[in-house]
């Protein structure tokens, strides 16, 4: 054998034989990683949380539905309190809360006014209220007394003042 094939010979032994070195630390840790880890088989099992107590009464809670600027007596309208309606008849509603501008463009005249048929009674028919009002900007261009009074007419409605204190 030649003096140039013995030497080459050597290299290739010697570079295969790092590369196993090199190697066997990356061999170790994944078959260390393998290992379950788990509990050993004798070991007892972990004892199962505590269950809380049961409350012995529901926390109290008011359901209810609010609505603003809502006196058009459009089809838009009717939708909402149809959407709300039903939310209510499944979640039940304890009452309901109107926020201004009961009556577009202007308020109503009296407690005769025919909006109180088409704005309100028609369109709220499917919530049982009560109602709790407060009047706004569009009321006051109207009588906005003939609100206050209609709180005599209608359980549903409830606005005492004019305003709250």
């Amino acid at each position: 054998m030649s003096l140039y094939k013995r030497i080459s010979t050597c290299q290739s032994a010697r570079v295969q034989t790092s590369r196993s070195w090199i190697l066997l630390p990356f061999f170790l840790i994944c078959f260390a990683s393998c290992q379950s880890g788990g509990p050993e088989p004798d070991a007892p099992s972990p004892s199962p949380l505590p269950t809380p107590a049961p409350s012995a009464a529901p926390e109290p809670r008011a359901a209810f539905f609010s609505f603003g600027d809502w006196g058009t007596g459009t089809p838009s309208q009717f939708e909402v309190a149809a959407a709300v309606a039903a939310d209510c008849a499944t979640r039940g509603c304890d009452f309901g809360l109107l926020l201004g501008d009961n009556f577009y463009p202007t308020g109503v005249g009296s407690v005769a006014d025919p909006q109180w048929e088409s704005k309100f009674e028609d369109v709220y028919a499917g919530l049982a209220g009560p109602f709790y009002v407060v009047l706004g900007n569009h009321d006051y261009d109207g009588n906005e007394q003939a609100q206050v009074d209609y709180t005599a007419l209608q359980s549903r409605w409830k606005l005492p003042a004019r305003a709250y204190s």
